[in-house]
């Protein structure tokens, strides 16, 4: 049977991101002998030529929330012009949403739960040698006119048996950041993530990992073979198991004794910084590691608390402080609003988040993302808090306090619904984590072939950044915690707006928004005036 793979990016998507999920079961499939075609299209830019004359017998894809409108669209289309294809579909999403999927768009004939490269393979043999349905573990498909769903799949003992991802889309989409997997679980117990479901780890926590050697030598791999030097690590925590910190220390190592020139960032848990010694955030800074995402989460002790989180608030902020102090980008996992949000965590959180600059992101809108996978999710159940979206919007709910709902219903009135306040919100989401991740990328290889040139267009991008970023974060204390005053006590929208407005008019949220992006317009254009080689800098 002949594959295709297929990654539909929407416009909602802030930036075309590598896709490891695809690749891995890519890689499997090929390995077992089948001919697998895999592409990353926009949704309004999908070559159905090309599809229907590679002629699949199925077609896999990873659901977005944010690019279900485009697959819906695809599979309807799709269909039309091959009727006889089976259409699958998988991910996280699809795991917890798989009978309302299968449900809603009758296109759809299979869900994948769970990894996905064994389960693909099965179903595959399955289909090809007229085999029983219901002997295939871990998908969910209809049989007549009813949805079934079949037992799970066991999880893969060993990592690293398994090849390395297929890099299709990163060649074929000119990507400049590979996405890296290491491991699959989780040692935290952190309440909002759907991770220990996902993994079916129960009650245990189900982590594996594939060694140092087998990372770095992929590392090099792509590296030696598609150009790119940057790498996202997307662990979960990649300081896991966690007992020690040999494992970090280990990769540090082996990418220095390889002598190999890259950049890249993993996510850690505050605590990390309990353990860590000088010397191991010195290996970690010259093997090449410019950006770190730290879980956060809240400045609020009792938040942290029902967020499961294992470090505290003095955690957190040694950590932040740690990174910040040698020099290596820091951006941090933050969740302001839920359902049982306080004031007081509203103003531990918000002077946080100013005192360290991320105020300037607007961060303090993050609320929490519910779904099904979580543990929170439960106990939200159970309290008779939550609202149903489906699929689409996933869950929403009620605040314990009505004043704080005042105060959300507000700030998304203002800043994520209305046109004026909309599109900064996503630019300066895209600039907090992608960009600024991405110059701190080039910042290093600059760095290393001293190239003083281009080092100081990065740089000075860099700083002007701060600089816009720095002023949106001191007017955004101001209004924030006087707005707060106004819901604690005596709610008036009139008395809102005008706090806001005061400070964040639309003028002024206009030249914000155009003072970020002629710094990266700036930025691109001396790349185009240093040479071609500096193309692959421009985003």
């Amino acid at each position: 049977m002949r594959v295709v793979l297929i990654l539909i990016y929407s416009e909602q998507m802030l930036q075309s991101l590598d896709d490891v999920g695809i690749g891995y079961i890519g890689a499997y499939l090929r390995e077992q002998g089948y001919e697998v075609l895999i592409i990353g299209p926009n949704e309004n830019k999908i070559n159905f030529k090309t599809i229907c004359e590679f002629n699949p017998d199925i077609i896999g894809m990873p659901v977005y929330r944010e690019a279900l409108t485009g697959i819906k669209k695809f599979c309807k289309n799709i269909k039309k012009l091959i009727p006889s294809v089976k259409l699958c579909l998988g991910g996280v999403l699809a795991t917890y949403y798989d009978e309302e999927l299968i449900s809603k768009i009758s296109e759809i004939d299979y869900i994948v739960r769970g990894e996905g490269e064994l389960i693909m393979h099965n179903l595959l043999q399955c289909l090809e040698n007229n085999g029983d349905i219901r002997n295939v573990k871990g998908i969910t498909y209809r049989l007549n006119g009813t949805v079934q769903k079949n037992d799970n799949e066991s999880l893969i003992r060993d990592l690293n048996k398994m090849p390395f991802p297929s890099r299709d889309i990163i060649k074929n989409n000119k990507l400049s950041i590979a996405a890296i997997s290491t491991t699959r679980g989780c040692y935290g117990k952190c309440t909002f993530c759907d991770s220990p479901g996902f993994w079916r780890a129960e009650n245990s926590h189900r982590w594996r990992g594939r060694t140092i050697r087998s990372l770095v030598d992929e590392l090099e791999y792509i590296s030696t073979n598609t150009g790119v030097v940057s790498f996202d690590i997307g662990n979960n925590s990649f300081e896991d198991p966690g007992s020690s910190y040999d494992r970090v220390l280990e990769f540090a190592d082996e990418v220095i004794r390889r002598k190999l020139i890259i950049s890249y960032t993993f996510a850690i848990r505050s605590v990390f910084q309990r353990k860590v010694t000088e010397h191991l955030i010195g290996r970690l800074k010259e093997s090449g590691m410019c950006d770190v995402f730290i879980g956060v989460e809240s400045a609020n002790e009792q938040d942290l608390k029902l967020f499961g989180k294992i470090g505290n608030v003095e955690d957190n902020i040694k950590a932040v402080e740690m990174f910040r102090n040698v020099g290596i980008n820091t951006t941090i996992g933050f969740i302001n609003f839920h359902p049982y949000s306080t004031f007081q965590a509203q103003r531990d959180n918000i002077k946080f988040l100013s005192d360290y600059g991320y105020a300037g992101y607007f961060i303090m809108l993050q609320k929490l993302i519910v779904d099904k996978g979580a543990a929170i999710y439960q106990r939200l159940r159970n309290d008779n808090l939550l609202f149903d979206g489906g699929i689409e919007h996933g869950y929403s709910y009620q605040y314990k306090d009505a004043r704080i709902k005042n105060l959300v219903n507000f700030l998304d009135d203002y800043f994520i619904r209305s046109e004026q306040g909309n599109p900064l919100i996503k630019l300066l989401k895209f600039y907090e984590r992608n960009y600024m991740q991405f110059l701190s990328y080039s910042e290093r290889q600059f760095m290393h072939y001293d190239d003083s040139k281009a080092l100081s267009a990065v740089s000075e991008a860099k700083e002007s950044i701060k600089e816009i970023v720095g002023e949106i974060n001191k007017r955004n204390y101001v209004w924030y915690t006087q707005l707060l005053d106004a819901a604690e006590n005596n709610w008036n929208s009139n008395l809102a707006n005008e706090i806001v407005n005061k400070n964040m008019s639309y003028e002024f949220i206009s030249e914000l928004y155009n003072g970020l992006l002629s710094v990266k317009n700036g930025l691109n254009r001396k790349y185009m005036r240093l040479g071609d080689k500096y193309e692959k800098y421009i985003l």
